[in-house]
């Protein structure tokens, strides 16, 4: 594709996206909770005539359609009748017909409840933090809205665009999903981005996957522990809670390592431990509460029966009690692949009149069945629930080279990003909506 006029347009708009990125970054809210983000991003698409709508608990979804006749996808006609065809009384023309494609681009609007650790002059300082970069992919996304809406004579393609709520607690795409949004039309795509920091790529390298699975499974799991509290003097009249936690969380790191073991892609980790208010009082309950990540199904399954089975035995070791409850998750991301291909050629093309560099680097993706992982964790994405309903793809895209100081991870109250990324996402996410053959 000739992506000239999206890289033109892009470079007109980069101040405004800028400027979109750092408002959500500083006023960050989380999981459904989400009204002044909400309103934000609702009022700027109605400014542009996208006609927005509400979807689901706080998501919003918009249409941007295309005036080109330029079609650029075909479509098989299933109408056509199998006897006809070997009779040949069809011409292939009637078997395929021309139209365009329609695809959803989504970004995610959430924070982390992290309390910011920078500099910045625009950090968030409510408690919670665009430490996993979904106010990058949301400024994105509305750059892409604005350029796509302005010139709409240069495609022909449906675009649909999602702006998602909740994706860290891993329940904002099946909430969407259930409120019919993809039911309302035909789309035949799905695509997402995703921003990357503390790497060894150049900023605004995007990433293409070239694995069928391209993110693990993930379930979010508590686990209360119930005693018998008392004075911190006299331990042997207490069933101790956070003694009972403190041995079940080693027995429970046991389950990768020992049953677990060989299958690669699988950990669990335990993020919370809560219980007690004094140094001197043994308390009645603590809650414990973590994450379990892998590949495969089997082990995800096993991972969450163990689990309730090894909480019960070792809370009955020390007389105590444990009950586990699961409160979310999601399974894995399954990538297109000839849709990834596709988007790689599209996005090159696109990206070959900016500077004449070429900004891509198509690696292994992160599954363990491949040669190389190109994450250094198992980070899952709820957008692979829609994954599951159409083909889709997952890209990554470079937002801070570890060397020019984005040396911090996602989900760290230190993580940087590099805005220079945002011009690169805007030009992805209008190719993506315009250019796949």
């Amino acid at each position: 594709m000739n992506g000239t006029w999206i890289i033109e347009e892009a470079k007109k708009n980069e101040e405004r996206v800028i400027f979109h990125r750092r408002h959500l970054h500083e006023t960050a809210e989380v999981g459904f909770d989400l009204k002044n983000t909400h309103d934000y991003v609702f009022n700027l698409l109605k400014e542009l005539g996208c006609q927005p709508k509400k979807c689901g608990k706080m998501g919003i979804v918009a249409k941007i359609k295309g005036e080109s006749e330029n079609f650029a996808f075909l479509q098989y006609n299933s109408s056509i009748n199998l006897d006809e065809m070997k009779e040949k009384k069809v011409t292939k023309n009637k078997i395929f017909s021309k139209k365009p494609y329609s695809i959803l681009l989504r970004a995610d609007m959430d924070a982390l409840p992290i309390v910011e650790d920078t500099h910045l002059p625009f950090k968030s300082k409510n408690g919670c933090m665009h430490s996993c970069g979904h106010d990058m992919h949301t400024a994105m996304l509305l750059g892409a809205c604005e350029i796509l809406s302005k010139n709409k004579d240069k495609f022909a393609s449906e675009i649909t665009v999602l702006f998602q709520p909740a994706e860290e607690i891993l329940e904002g795409a099946r909430d969407v999903i259930e409120s019919g949004m993809l039911d309302e039309a035909s789309i035949d795509f799905g695509a997402m981005i995703h921003v990357l920091t503390d790497s060894n790529l150049d900023t605004g390298t995007l990433i293409l996957s070239n694995s069928d699975i391209t993110a693990p499974s993930a379930d979010l799991f508590e686990i209360k522990i119930s005693g018998k509290g008392a004075h911190g003097a006299m331990p042997q009249k207490t069933i101790d809670p956070i003694l009972i936690g403190s041995h079940l969380i080693l027995a429970l790191e046991g389950l990768i390592t020992r049953e677990c073991a060989g299958i690669n892609g699988t950990a669990l980790t335990i993020g919370e431990f809560n219980g007690g208010k004094a140094p001197n009082v043994i308390p009645e309950n603590v809650m414990i509460s973590g994450t379990v990540r892998t590949y495969d199904e089997k082990a995800r399954e096993l991972l969450k029966k163990r689990i309730n089975e090894i909480a019960s035995y070792q809370a009955a070791t020390f007389n105590g009690s444990a009950s586990v409850s699961f409160k979310g998750g999601c399974p894995t991301f399954k990538n297109d692949i000839n849709l990834s291909k596709s988007a790689y050629t599209c996005l090159k093309s696109a990206f070959s009149s900016l500077s004449g560099k070429d900004n891509f680097a198509c690696v292994p993706s992160v599954i363990w069945v491949e040669n190389d992982r190109f994450y250094s964790s198992l980070a899952s994405e709820d957008f692979s629930y829609i994954s599951h309903k159409i083909p889709s793809i997952m890209l990554a895209l470079s937002a801070g080279k570890r060397e020019d100081g984005y040396s911090y991870p996602l989900h760290n109250s230190k993580a940087l990003f590099d805005e220079k990324a945002l011009l690169y996402g805007t030009i992805a996410f209008c190719a993506l909506g315009t250019g796949l053959k």
